[in-house]
Formats: C-alpha cells, sequence, structure tokens
C-alpha cells in the first residue's frame, strides 16, 4: 500500500484459476480515492467479475462507495484462496503421512 496525497495504490495477488497444474496468481492493482476505485489487472478475476455482477444485479444492498467496494473486492479475492490452502493442506498431509 502506497498513500499518496489523493488516494491510496494498493497491490495484491489474486488466484489466478486459469492453470490448473500449478498454483499462480494474477496481479491486482487499485487506486482507491475519496470518490473512486479503479482496478487493473491483466486477466480476468473471480472477484472482480463478482463484486460487478452483483452490482449490476442489485439483487441485495451492495457496498456504498468506493472504500466498501474496495473491502468486499478484497474479502472475495481472499476468500478464493481456500480451496488452493485446502489443496495444499491435504497434500501436505499426504507426505507426512
Amino acid at each position: 500500500v502506497e498513500d499518496y496525497e489523493d488516494y491510496l495504490f494498493i497491490v495484491t495477488h489474486a488466484v489466478d484459476f486459469t492453470r490448473t497444474d500449478k498454483f499462480n496468481s494474477t496481479e491486482l492493482d487499485l487506486f482507491l480515492g475519496k470518490d473512486y476505485l479503479v482496478t487493473f489487472h491483466t486477466a480476468p478475476l473471480r472477484s472482480v467479475s463478482t463484486v460487478i455482477d452483483r452490482s449490476l444485479k442489485g439483487t441485495t444492498a451492495g457496498p456504498r462507495g468506493p472504500d466498501r467496494i474496495a473491502h468486499t473486492l478484497l474479502d472475495l479475492l481472499v476468500d478464493n484462496y481456500s480451496p488452493v490452502i485446502e489443496e495444499l493442506r491435504a497434500e501436505l498431509a499426504a507426505l507426512a503421512a
């Protein structure tokens, strides 16, 4: 996280589901300002798509404000690590047995 005068620049990594043979991640850059959130990524990301879909469908009360949208996006990004962590845990258990 880099704090600039009018915005935060955040760099994080999301699970890359396009390759199933190895664990990969894709960089996700966020520019978070008072009135905006801009994301930059070179590959489609589930977390970004999910936030967009939820916002467009409007079926539930979504996050309001760019800071809350960023929080929701980062929360989904972390949730997408769960299957990978469980797979690694199973592989480690198999090695230990």
